[in-house]
């Protein structure tokens, strides 16, 4: 059963570190043609005033940041206590399934799931490492974050009241 457990949580983590990681975006092909759009008919268009325009766009812009910084008020929180937890389960999960040690083994009497095993365990702590002390500044992340976190806390609020109950 803890087996299963564990091989479930380090999908999690492996999920989390793949899902979760800075998406550059892709730049467009500089061979790629494209061709101007059609312009409107002159006598059915109407006229737009560009000034007006501009200051509806910019109050959207100031509501739809107004509600984000909002949101992000009371979601960060939640997010930082998602991030840790998450990286303090990944790290006990490494520490619980660590291979044997083979610094005192003899070279000959190794096999290759040893010293692969143990180097796959170092990378995964590495990559782990680096994770938890370099985070991610896009927005969209750390709001993803703490959804996460908002998880891990109401799951907790659940089991504690199931424990209880028993």
């Amino acid at each position: 059963m803890i087996e299963i457990i564990g091989g479930a949580l380090i999908a999690m983590g492996i999920v989390l570190l793949l899902v979760l990681r800075p998406h550059r975006p892709k730049r467009e092909s500089a061979l790629k043609i494209v061709a101007p759009p059609p312009l409107p008919p002159s006598d059915a268009a109407p006229e737009l005033n560009v000034l007006d325009e501009l200051e509806r766009l910019g109050q959207d812009g100031r509501a739809q940041a107004e509600r984000d910084e909002k949101m992000r008020k009371w979601l960060r929180p939640f997010g930082v206590f998602g991030r840790l937890v998450s990286y303090a389960i990944l790290f006990l999960l490494l520490y619980a399934y660590w291979p044997s040690d083979i610094s005192h083994t003899p070279f000959a009497s190794l096999t290759l799931s040893d010293v692969f095993g143990t180097v796959a365990a170092m990378g995964i702590a590495f990559v782990l490492i680096r994770a938890l002390f370099e985070p991610s500044d896009d927005e969209g992340i750390k709001d993803a974050w703490g959804w996460l976190g908002v998880l891990i806390a109401g799951a907790a609020v659940i089991a504690v009241t199931i424990s209880l109950r028993h």
